[in-house]
């Protein structure tokens, strides 16, 4: 856990220094939804995307790209590890309920505009219906889930009493990591049966 504090703190430190409106939470979550949808090299290019639109002094633009560069190879590897090695990158298990959930929330927003990106596109009617074919459609239950954890804030009662909450924010963020590792490895499965279908040449 410590090392994921860690990475956090440089991503918060290069956005910051960035100065843009995109929190950590937000821009991993983006990251990983154009991952799973768009592949490595579409989710790399969008990470580059939010540096340079971004007027700042070269040198800073560098030093942020190499962190970006990093939380990159580091969220492939992980979702591509055997081991289940995913997490998402949320503020550490000691900040304050209201800042934990403010950035769940935004995580889960950018892993649907991620999804958006890299081409996933469900209806309005998809998404607020349940259907008997939803449980065999994994992907559409998950993307429900998370647009409503999208939603998600404290109520007056919790913010004066975070102890008296009637959620765990932990079981959500396992919630959300093995979601997002289902996610990945179908869309992996997907592309990997695309680059294996054979071209069938038209006769001349």
């Amino acid at each position: 856990m410590a090392y994921r504090n860690t990475q956090y703190a440089k991503i918060a430190a290069a956005l910051e220094s960035l100065g843009g409106p995109m929190t950590v939470a937000e821009l991993h979550g983006g990251f990983c939804g154009l991952l799973c949808t768009g592949g490595p090299d579409a989710a790399s290019a969008w990470l580059g995307q939010c540096v340079s639109e971004i007027d700042t002094e070269l040198s800073i633009a560098e030093e942020v790209r190499g962190v970006f560069r990093f939380m990159a190879l580091d969220t492939r590897n992980a979702l591509a590890s055997a081991d289940l090695e995913f997490t998402p990158i949320l503020p550490e298990d000691d900040s304050s309920l209201e800042d934990r959930v403010s950035e769940l929330s935004l995580w889960c927003y950018g892993f649907l505009s991620g999804l958006g990106l890299g081409g996933l596109q469900l209806s309005e009617d998809t998404l607020s219906k349940s259907t008997d074919e939803d449980a065999e459609n994994p992907v559409v239950e998950i993307v429900k889930d998370f647009v409503a954890l999208s939603r998600a804030g404290l109520s007056v009662v919790e913010r004066n009493n975070p102890d008296d909450t009637n959620f765990d924010v932990a079981e959500i963020v396992e919630y959300l990591r093995v979601s997002v590792q289902i996610m990945f490895e179908d869309a992996h499965d997907v592309r990997n049966c695309e680059r294996a279908t054979p071209v069938s040449l038209s006769e001349h």
